[in-house]
């Protein structure tokens, strides 16, 4: 009961508000569009981006957005679905896996820790390809241990070719590194544990087989319909990215290591304790467990800090093995042995409210409606202040009831801060074209002309369901398209002005900083605003 409870309030949590919130622009917007462009052409081979090939990435996760899209219609909630389901499919294999080699206690436990972090929390509420990932590894990697661990070999066997397929959809869904972190992984774990005697079990050359299968025939694809593809997606997007400084995304050595340890929170606290309790395993199936979890969690955050491009979500997956490490640990920890994290939790929640009411008050960072700001602080301030009162009474009397209800506390109030949490999440997303495209909506019901000025707007394309144009700006993702298709809606002032003269509807979307320019060039062709943002201002050529 306790778990269908556990993953029924974590459903709850993931998928409460996930239609609510406007698309994080660029890549929610990026990915929305990508889906619904799946849908309004019906090409399923060959990712489109407005119009233009896209191949940056392989297409599983555009085909779980346009399959939310297809199942929800193209809505926010269709197209964050699947991504927020990810989260919650993570979980469930993690929790499936404790409860057949450790038990259901440390399944349950993992789950909990893995399903209430800050990190997979975040991404299950904002669309990317790294949920996706996170999932379709993390099952790999668990079939791949299972095999091994599994003593009924037909059991085992089933693993295998469960780990070679989703190894072939990791590939599918990320590229690379779908190969890269279970040889990573899984190598050095079969020389340490002694496994690699077992290795004819693993089926190596029937699921070789399976995988090359699933994973050949969509790159066969796209390569025979460009020829430009497989320099594109292996060198640029998978060498040259890792390698070099193309994508200017390059970080210090510990922005990464840093990432995770604030990622993991509220149970960074913990993770000391837990880890070196978890490291005192008596069995031998468990101490393997928890030598490959280590290997995954610094396999997965070395591999991308010595990348020369590095995002926070990068490493997601390696999440679900601290969870796990921390599970195994937490069975072995006596509950009042966690009064110090907990107290360092209550603080750092109190800490919070007290910084976070100095930053409404000064208006600072970010414009934080008032009125939700004193709700956020006032469940900080209850969480953290009753938490403290039951901690100083387990420090007087040892009573660990009372760090059981400062803890049930801590969890209870950031929960219920998650589940608000995207209430707060606009005043983060000041670039929201969707206000103006309502009200293009509102005038039009067809296909319409629509330009960016001096940009391209990532969220406009799945608002209107339609491809648009630039205006003197072409995007860095678009230039491969451009070249190889060509394209009549990315264009220069003069032919702007031209298509502006023309009797059928245009629109235009001006960044604020920019109207004096806009209006200046476009005084003698005539203009009417309609509405404006904070950001943005939509023009059109007719009343």
């Amino acid at each position: 009961m306790k778990v269908i409870a556990t993953f029924l309030g974590l459903a709850l949590v993931y998928l409460a508000h996930i239609g609510t919130r406007p698309l994080a622009n660029p890549d929610e917007g990026r990915y929305a569009s990508i889906g619904a462009e799946i849908l309004r052409t019906n090409e399923w081979i060959v990712p489109h981006l407005n119009g233009l090939i896209y191949f940056e990435k392989p297409p599983i996760g555009y085909w779980l957005t346009a399959l939310g899209e297809k199942i929800f219609g193209v809505t926010l909630f269709g197209a964050r679905f699947f991504n927020a389901l990810a989260t919650l499919l993570t979980c469930g294999f993690l929790y499936g896996f404790c409860r057949r080699f450790l038990s259901k206690k440390v399944g349950l436990c993992a789950v909990i820790l893995y399903g209430t972090s800050g990190l997979p929390f975040g991404l299950s509420q904002v669309l990317t390809l790294d949920n996706f990932l996170t999932f379709f590894l993390t099952t790999t990697l668990l079939l791949f241990v299972s095999g091994f661990l599994e003593e009924d070999e037909t059991r085992a066997t089933y693993y295998f070719y469960g780990a070679y397929l989703f190894m072939a959809l990791t590939v599918l869904t990320k590229g690379l590194i779908g190969i890269v972190f279970p040889l990573l992984i899984g190598f050095p774990w079969l020389l340490l544990t002694g496994n690699i005697k077992k290795l004819k079990r693993a089926c190596l050359f029937r699921g070789t087989l399976l995988f090359l299968l699933i994973a050949v025939p969509w790159h066969v694809a796209v390569q025979q319909r460009y020829e430009c593809f497989f320099n594109f997606y292996f060198w640029h997007e998978h060498f040259e990215r890792y390698l070099t400084d193309t994508h200017l995304r390059g970080k210090p050595w510990y922005f990464l290591p840093t990432a995770f340890l604030c990622g993991l929170m509220p149970w960074t606290f913990f993770l000391p304790r837990l880890t070196k309790n978890a490291l005192f395993g008596t069995r031998d199936r468990e101490r393997q467990i928890v030598l490959f979890a280590f290997l995954w969690m610094f396999g997965v955050v070395g591999f991308f800090s010595c990348s020369h491009s590095q995002l926070i979500p990068y490493i997601l997956p390696a999440v679900p093995a601290a969870c796990l490490l921390m599970a195994i640990g937490w069975e072995k920890t006596d509950v009042k042995n966690l009064r110090f994290e907990s107290l360092l939790w209550a603080l750092v929640f109190l800490a919070t409210a007290v910084v976070g009411s100095s930053i409404v008050k000064k208006r600072a960072l970010v414009p934080i409606p008032t009125d939700l700001a004193w709700i956020f602080e006032g469940i900080l301030i209850v969480g953290s202040v009753s938490a403290l009162f039951f901690l100083m009474k387990s420090f007087r009397t040892s009573d660990e009831r009372y760090v059981q209800r400062a803890f049930g506390g801590l969890l209870a109030t950031t929960v219920l801060l998650y589940l608000l949490f995207p209430k707060l999440m606009p005043s983060f997303q000041r670039w929201n074209a969707q206000p103006l495209c309502r009200v293009i909506r509102q005038r039009e019901t067809g296909q319409v002309d629509v330009f960016g000025l001096y940009g391209y707007f990532h969220d406009v394309p799945f608002y209107l369901n339609q491809n648009i144009g630039t205006l003197e700006f072409i995007e860095k993702e678009h230039a491969l398209g451009i070249k190889v298709q060509g394209c009549d809606r990315y264009l220069r002032w003069e032919a702007f002005q031209a298509r502006w003269k023309e009797k059928k509807s245009c629109y235009a979307i001006v960044k604020n900083i920019c109207i004096p320019e806009f209006e200046g060039r476009m005084r003698e062709y005539g203009f009417y605003p309609l509405t404006k943002n904070e950001c943005f201002t939509l023009y059109c050529n007719c009343p």
